[in-house]
């Protein structure tokens, strides 16, 4: 049972998860129950196992990313009568713990996160810069 629906657990790697209850009605009875656990992760914290591992610098890592990074996981369920809102919510982040804060208390979580969100900026940014060359030539062609 979640005593307090806003709670921080600290995990085994030193990160802090953190739950919230982000429930809202959305009828006179009916309430959409929805649970946003967050972690921040530091990346000069895991940066340099990070370029390590990936034969990317730390330096790179950081102006990519930043300080930090966020994991975030969302979990909703729709039309739940006022009565059921504290259980279903309670379901909602026994649910969530039990799946996932054993992988996410690993001691590779960390780097392993920053990495996989280090190549997605990177991707992201490819793709910018795609779309924006492609609207240049576009332009170019029109005129």
């Amino acid at each position: 049972m979640v005593e307090n629906p806003n709670q921080s657990l600290l995990l085994d790697n030193g990160l802090t998860i953190h739950l919230d209850d982000q429930s809202r009605r959305v009828t006179a009875d009916r309430w959409l129950v929805s649970l946003a656990a967050k972690i921040d992760v530091p990346v000069g914290r895991v940066a340099p196992d990070v370029a390590t591992s990936s034969g990317v610098s730390k330096r790179e890592i950081l102006a990519v990313l930043g300080e930090t990074v966020t994991y975030e996981f969302v979990s909703e369920r729709n039309f739940i009568h006022e009565d059921e809102r504290q259980s279903v919510f309670e379901s909602l982040v026994d649910s969530f713990l039990k799946s996932s804060k054993v992988y996410l208390a690993r001691p590779e979580f960390p780097g392993r996160f920053v990495l996989r969100q280090f190549k997605k900026s990177l991707h992201e940014r490819q793709i910018d810069q795609q779309r924006h060359a492609a609207m240049k030539k576009n332009e170019s062609e029109q005129t």
